[in-house]
């Protein structure tokens, strides 16, 4: 910061002279005024930079996590929300058909970061089908939270007002991944009444090389799905049995095939499938999706690729 300073105005001509002057240098008046000039404090750089910039960039951060939190809840119509208990207990005891209701915090609950998307992504498929609301717990709700109020969140299917079955989300993917909504479809396909599939003849997990490939997957009607492994990856071969069950038990929905790596190199460095295990879904003989990696879990598998095979199914597999 600037120190202090002498100086003299010439009263004839408003000239500053130096402190010491007894004659003004402009017109040579001798009518010189003393004055103190006290320079403007500014702040240091690090002042001006916390009063100017730091507003900005906080105002862009809340920009930018409101438009994020947007974009991910409006991929798909948002499900409804129930408003308070009474409004939940009507739903209840009116609703005729089934419904799944998912209960969650406000506060110290994370899950509907990557629930609430997945929600929205069911309900704007199977709705119709089977009404899906979520419900946000209120300090007075004790008597819910005691039945409903697991820690993380909780859904319910609830039938004639009576709650049927119950899943924790702790069990689901803790990021925004398709597979979540195809966790909650298979915790309530039992009660959508789905059709069986007749376009789907009974086939064996086969092999395809260069040649077959492109008749069973490329050129194929049906989605297919195809485990690209290898017999020297310890992941690859502890998910072939997963693979193989995923084929016994959804063989109606998809074809499914593997390839080896190793052998059909040209195939793999085609799709981009070095990493072992791979899983690609194909319809209409392009990429649909593509996941790498396994579970311990075969549910967590099943919900993995039903995740990522929902939107092509859910319009053959409803009535």
């Amino acid at each position: 910061m600037s120190a202090e300073r002498q100086i003299k105005i010439c009263v004839s001509c408003n000239h500053e002279n130096p402190s010491d002057a007894q004659r003004c240098e402009q017109c040579r008046s001798i009518a010189l005024n003393a004055v103190t000039i006290v320079p403007e404090d500014k702040g240091t750089y690090a002042n001006s930079l916390f009063v100017n910039v730091v507003p900005i960039v906080l105002i862009l951060i809340f920009l930018f996590f409101a438009a994020r939190f947007y974009i991910n809840r409006s991929d798909y119509e948002p499900t409804s929300r129930i408003k308070d208990s009474d409004e939940l207990e009507y739903i209840l005891k009116n609703e005729q058909k089934p419904v799944l209701i998912y209960f969650y915090y406000k506060s110290y609950d994370h899950s509907p970061k990557y629930m609430l998307p997945a929600l929205d992504r069911i309900n704007s498929f199977i709705g119709h089908r089977l009404p899906i609301y979520r419900y946000r717990f209120q300090k007075y709700d004790d008597s819910i939270k005691s039945k409903f109020g697991k820690t993380g969140g909780t859904f319910v299917v609830f039938d004639k007002g009576e709650p049927v079955k119950s899943m924790s989300t702790s069990t689901f993917f803790k990021v925004k991944d398709p597979a979540n909504s195809g966790q909650i479809f298979l915790f309530i396909k039992d009660v959508l009444d789905l059709r069986e599939l007749n376009r789907f003849e009974a086939t064996k997990l086969e092999y395809l090389d260069g040649e077959s490939f492109y008749k069973k997957v490329i050129d194929s009607p049906n989605p297919v799905v195809v485990n690209f492994t290898s017999s020297s990856c310890p992941a690859a071969n502890r998910f072939r049995g997963f693979y193989k069950n995923m084929a016994d038990s959804y063989g109606s929905y998809a074809d499914f095939y593997y390839v080896d790596t190793s052998k059909e190199k040209e195939i793999v460095g085609l799709f981009g499938a070095w990493a072992t295990p791979t899983v690609i879904i194909y319809n209409n003989g392009g990429v649909v999706s593509k996941y790498k990696g396994a579970y311990s879990d075969q549910y967590a598998n099943d919900s993995r690729l039903f995740g990522y095979l929902f939107t092509l199914l859910v319009d053959d597999i409803m009535l």
